[in-house]
């Protein structure tokens, strides 16, 4: 790709992002704030990006957890909690509210007080390393702000063929020092000011901007991602030789797989959960209405993925769940092999379990054994910034009824954080025996790649060494159900390097959940497939971003589920997969019969309804996975299986909202042939005629050897 046209592009999709300055606090509350500073931005392809400073909240730094024979050191929020939050005669006066951003890393809402004074508090703290600013990039489309916290780092990239001693004189004029090289990319450094703090890393990431011989700086922020997950339900065995043959107890529920049970039976009479579920066991298939991908007829005509090896860049992936366990792929002798690797990186802690640490789910405990535990009126004093949340936005609503919202929205914040296992096994969940979820290429490899930390945090960093990583693995395709409206250079830069170096190599990703006119970053970069969302009915779910104000247009759309769809069971019309919640660990001294508060298929949430654009891209990088087992060869370029995907996707099924033909007229968008393209891109995608016509084309160049 034309680098000139490439940064052009780019810059063109920043015009869709132009913030709004202003504050996005929702809490109520009396705040002092701090004084005010100057102008905030940082740059993407030399245009500012304006940020705002929240006043509201405050990100902390931990030093590391002190071990002592024979205790158990409380996590370093926790303590933090405790000392911040004042008693008065015996009860906690709650003027902050602190969430766990990882091990290392918490994160302050001030719910009422001093900023300052708060600040300088938690200076004082012998367990805190530093105080973060947290920065907010606010779209004026849309009512959700995006947080970003700036620790003392900077990406840098130098220009190809300086010297070590130039790199060092660079550092040395401009008062920095190297962190460590950046691995799986060219030319990049993790650097750290050694006079700078703050937001004033910010002025020295433009300095660095403007330096001869460097060719891009960029702060190395920690993105704050909210996964959309609203509420519940309730090895072995190989797939390679006839995955044709497969059925499973939970297959007739997975409408994305195969929509015609669950829509007949959506129609009867039934009265529960068990009963719908006996029901579509018993329905047999037909055409009527399908909204799902016609994964079953694509399974007879191809081999399930095997072959295929799909990376998953997301965040904790519990591969040892017995529906994936069997399609985890094992990394072998590679170059550049890292320290005990076998199954995929974490980029986040850096070692070689992508899976929950002891030490992360301490972290995480507290407040999942509280929403069993507590009592409400315990409930919403613990937790004054959710009840807060609530009670605005719903004043009529009992304190029984908000303590009760509260302990779904805790437990499910809890399960998210096994987001990625969730997207596993969209792809590629193969079932021990006949019980378990099915994913769209049953016989693919996962590659777990971790890159996102408790509760929602993907770093800058971690990202651009995630793509790489995977891309030198040799892996079919990269999913990234991950984004927003936060664009970043560096990672930009590296998709576009991975793309030009691998023609075969297919990324795609989720098109975001703003219910905007607007492709989310990084779906919308140039080669990226960006996927939006459609439910069970063949409507664009509600959140789904669509059509674009610029060059750049949603691709196609998926299933990606939406609990709108079905007032008497929401549920049914999430997308059913697995979930990471069934380790021993979470329910020690917990009654599974008093567990109802999640969106689990089954007590222990070892699977789980889900919804989001989130786990559209998934079931498109499911298909790709199909092609590329039929494609042993790699003789169809990524051009030519984003062509299959596009051709054999249609409008068949989908209908348009009664709104959205007004919103078409007033958006009055250019460039796109219809309504149907400005809500669906070329359709709903479709698995069996994709692999139909990827045989024919494979035939064909075959024939021509």
């Amino acid at each position: 790709m034309n680098k000139t046209f490439y940064r052009l592009s780019l810059i063109f999709l920043f015009s869709l992002f132009l913030p709004i300055i202003g504050s996005d606090s929702r809490l109520e509350g009396e705040i002092v704030l701090a004084q005010e500073v100057k102008e905030l931005y940082y740059t993407f392809f030399d245009e500012k990006v304006p940020l705002v400073l929240r006043e509201d909240a405050i990100a902390v730094s931990f030093r590391p957890q002190v071990r002592t024979r024979g205790a158990d050191p409380t996590p370093h929020y926790l303590q933090l909690q405790e000392n911040l939050n004042v008693r008065t005669r015996g009860s906690a006066n709650n003027s902050v509210a602190v969430t766990s951003l990882g091990t290392d890393l918490a994160l302050v809402n001030i719910v009422s007080g001093n900023r300052q004074a708060l600040e300088a508090k938690i200076r004082q703290q012998n367990y805190v390393q530093s105080t973060l600013p947290v920065l907010n990039r606010t779209n004026a489309d849309s009512s959700r702000g995006e947080d970003l916290i700036l620790p003392n780092e900077i990406i840098i990239t130098v220009a190809p063929g300086l010297s070590e001693t130039e790199v060092q004189a660079i550092f040395a004029e401009h008062q920095i020092e190297a962190i460590r090289k950046l691995r799986f990319t060219q030319n990049r450094y993790l650097v750290r000011s050694t006079v700078a703090s703050g937001i004033e890393v910010l002025n020295v990431a433009e300095q660095l901007n403007r330096t001869a011989n460097l060719e891009s700086a960029s702060p190395n922020f920690i993105q704050r991602i909210v996964h959309e997950m609203p509420s519940r339900l309730g090895s072995s065995t190989s797939l390679k030789n006839n995955p044709a043959d497969l059925s499973s107890a939970l297959l007739p529920m997975q409408w994305h797989l195969n929509s015609a049970p669950l829509v007949e039976c959506l129609d009867s009479s039934i009265n529960s959960i068990s009963t719908l579920s006996e029901c579509t066991r018993k329905t047999p298939n037909s055409d009527r209405d399908r909204t799902d991908v016609r994964a079953l007829e694509a399974w007879k005509n191809s081999n399930g993925g095997e072959g295929a090896i799909v990376a998953v860049i997301d965040t904790l992936i519990q591969w040892n769940h017995s529906d994936l366990k069997n399609n985890i792929h094992g990394v072998g002798s590679v170059r550049d092999k890292l320290p005990g690797e076998v199954y995929g990186w974490d980029f986040v802690d850096d070692d070689r379990e992508t899976r929950i640490s002891t030490e992360e789910f301490k972290t995480i405990e507290v407040p999942w054994r509280h929403a069993f535990l507590l009592e409400d009126e315990t409930l919403n004093k613990t937790y004054p910034l959710y009840f807060e949340w609530f009670r605005k936005e719903y004043p009529d609503w009992s304190e029984a009824k908000i303590a009760e919202q509260i302990r779904q929205y805790i437990l499910d914040r809890t399960a998210g954080n096994f987001h990625g296992t969730m997207v596993a096994g969209v792809i590629a969940a193969s079932p021990e025996g006949r019980d378990g979820a099915i994913g769209i290429a049953p016989n693919a490899k996962i590659l777990p790649v971790r890159s996102g930390g408790v509760n929602g945090t993907f770093q800058v960093g971690s990202l651009v060494e995630s793509i790489g990583y995977a891309a030198e693995r040799g892996v079919d395709v990269i999913n990234m159900s991950l984004g927003g409206q936060y664009l970043s250079q560096p990672i930009a830069e590296q998709i576009e390097r991975v793309l030009k170096e691998r023609p075969d190599l297919v990324i795609v990703a989720s098109s975001g959940n703003d219910n905007l006119n607007a492709i989310g970053f990084p779906a919308a970069i140039p080669g990226v497939i960006s996927v939006g969302a459609t439910n069970v009915t063949g409507h664009r779910a509600s959140y789904s971003n669509y059509g674009t104000r610029n060059n750049r247009k949603l691709m196609l759309v998926a299933p990606g589920g939406d609990f709108k769809d079905n007032l008497d069971y929401p549920l049914v019309g999430g997308i059913l997969t697995t979930g990471g919640t069934f380790l021993d660990l979470f329910w020690n001294g917990i009654d599974l019969d008093e567990q109802q508060k999640t969106n689990s298929y089954d007590l222990r949430g070892k699977y789980r309804w889900t919804q989001g654009t989130s786990f559209s891209a998934p079931i498109v990088s499911g298909i790709v996975a199909l092609i590329k087992g039929e494609d042993t060869d790699n003789r169809l370029t990524r051009a030519e299986i984003i062509e299959i995907l596009q051709e054999t996707s249609s409008y068949e099924g989908l209908h348009l909202r009664p709104d959205e033909r007004e919103i078409y007229d007033r958006e009055n968008p250019n460039g796109f042939s219809s309504i149907e393209e400005y809500f669906f891109g070329s359709g709903l995608v479709n698995a069996d005629a994709a692999i139909r016509e990827a045989k024919k084309r494979i035939a064909r160049k075959s024939s021509r050897r």
